[in-house]
């Protein structure tokens, strides 16, 4: 059974900061998965204006966070194209739709991804984030972790495949000091990276690595400007791979000499249904289903990023599998 997916979407200043080489830009990322393996996987992204936006679709394994498929050009124009990609058993996919250049954030940037599959079904799910509550005051504190949910974003020391969370900074005191540290209790697997990011530009201001306690981050003395919106961007300097045995967890904290800070925190949004196309799967049990659904074994353990594994709306034919990351 062939599997053709259409998908409308749109990079917008809201979207999480992605470099792309040394263009910053906006990402979006889509959990993809399979039900056939190492068979011809066609996958396009199409920008609704090429003047203004030059897409760059890319496949990456969510676990190694490695890069495995991308292209920029090979649609017409500028639209991007993947004609031939052949996913494997065993492993879990998403596809990063970003630009090639620098987006104009002023305004939005529609596009269409398409999957088509000659054979099995494809379910693509998008993976919305958004800018949660703020924590206001002179000194504020957020405990984080960079695993599964976040997005796909190149280490700073060799470009090497890691995750990044993202924060929201505001300030009521323009030009007065301010000091944002990024610890981790976990440095022998995590080296915490830190960098301040011009909201609209995209544009890092300020950074680093080590000037904290052994390996942790230290930005001592930011003088944030009036009308400058600043995005924080917690990361890592190593490369992070998935499942962790050792998760990558941090602190971050913010403090204001004068005035105070509100410090937002990009979380999860509500997932929508899959798109998907017809499923039907057929055994005498949920496990054999399971195990003709993602080419893998049912039983999840040691893999924690692994979602609830079934429901069921009452008999086996259409069932729903839970993503597994």
């Amino acid at each position: 059974m062939a599997s053709n997916i259409t998908q409308q979407g749109s990079l917008t200043l809201n979207d999480f900061i992605f470099i792309q080489g040394a263009n910053p830009t906006r990402a979006d990322e889509y959990l993809v998965t399979f039900t056939a393996f190492n068979q011809p996987v066609q996958i396009s992204l199409i920008s609704a204006n090429n003047t203004t936006y030059d897409p760059i679709v890319q496949i990456i394994d969510a676990r190694t966070n490695t890069i495995v498929a991308s292209d920029d050009d090979s649609g017409n124009g500028n639209n991007s194209l993947i004609a031939n990609f052949l996913p494997q058993g065993g492993v879990v996919y998403k596809i990063r739709v970003t630009s090639f250049n620098t987006i104009n954030t002023e305004i939005e940037h529609p596009y269409t991804l398409q999957v088509n599959s000659v054979v099995g079904d494809v379910v693509l799910e998008e993976r919305l984030s958004s800018f949660g509550n703020p924590q206001t005051g002179q000194v504020v504190t957020f405990q984080g972790v960079l695993d599964s949910r976040d997005y796909t974003f190149p280490s700073p020391s060799t470009a090497a495949p890691s995750l990044a969370d993202e924060y929201k900074l505001a300030v009521t005191a323009f030009n007065q000091p301010i000091q944002v540290s990024l610890t981790s209790s976990n440095t022998g697997v995590y080296d915490p990276f830190l960098q301040i990011v011009n909201a609209r530009t995209g544009a890092v201001v300020a950074f680093d690595d080590d000037s904290g306690d052994g390996l942790n981050s230290l930005i001592a003395n930011f003088l944030p400007q009036g009308g400058v919106d600043y995005r924080i961007r917690v990361s890592s300097f190593n490369t992070i791979t998935l499942p962790q045995t050792n998760p990558a967890t941090y602190t971050l904290q913010v403090s204001a000499q004068v005035g105070q800070a509100a410090v937002t925190p990009r979380v999860p949004g509500i997932i929508p249904p899959p798109n998907t196309s017809p499923l039907t799967l057929t055994g005498d049990t949920a496990q054999i289903a399971y195990v003709v659904y993602y080419g893998r074994p049912a039983d999840n353990s040691g893999l924690t990023f692994w979602d609830t594994t079934l429901t069921s709306a009452g008999k086996l034919n259409g069932f729903y599998f839970g993503s597994p990351i």
